[in-house]
């Protein structure tokens, strides 16, 4: 698909960058396994693409569940009060990206030779969320939820997702990240 575009020649294992993000249906609605089993998954396919060249890889970490509008309806929070929904939901986060943490230190220990950087979107969401009229929108706790009356661009939640105003946020975030590793 990129053969004739502007970077086709120019893209190789050194300079191209693998990013892994686990989203709110990969913890909110799992049905089956483990954080450990997933976290392990992922390091599996992170050294099947180290083996055939990938020196870069950027990890971010579980959203804070806790906070997206429509967290009643994961698979955790069943049958309980909203309260103790975000109880299990805060520990559920926590234990998934120290698991992520964990095994990251783990494997760039036993493969140093290539990057591997972490971001928490924990960090970034909360900091929006907080500051929320600071960052542009108008309702950062409640979603758009695909009124076509309401502008999606002043919510930072479409749905169970952030959305695309909210999505250049991170990104902007990751790239100035990014950029400081090579200063």
């Amino acid at each position: 698909m990129s053969e004739g575009k502007q970077f086709s020649n120019v893209w190789n294992k050194y300079n191209s960058l693998y990013v892994f993000w686990f989203g709110t249906c990969d913890i909110g609605w799992r049905i089956k396994g483990t954080n450990k089993e997933i976290i392990e998954n992922l390091f599996n396919v992170i050294k099947r693409i180290y083996d055939v060249g990938a020196r870069n890889i950027l990890i971010l970490g579980a959203p804070p569940l806790y906070r997206i509008p429509y967290r009643k309806n994961y698979n955790q929070c069943k049958g309980i009060s909203d309260g103790e929904c975000i109880e299990v939901l805060k520990k559920e986060v926590l234990e998934f990206n120290n698991e992520i943490i964990k095994l990251s230190k783990i494997f760039f220990k036993k493969y140093s030779y290539m990057n591997l950087i972490y971001y928490s979107t924990v960090n970034i969401f909360e900091d929006i969320i907080k500051n929320c009229y600071e960052y542009g929108f108008k309702d950062c706790i409640n979603s758009w939820g695909g009124n076509k009356k309401r502008n999606v661009s002043d919510f930072f939640w479409a749905n169970s997702h952030i959305s695309y105003p909210a999505n250049k946020i991170l990104a902007k975030n990751i790239n100035e990240l990014l950029n400081s590793l090579n200063k």
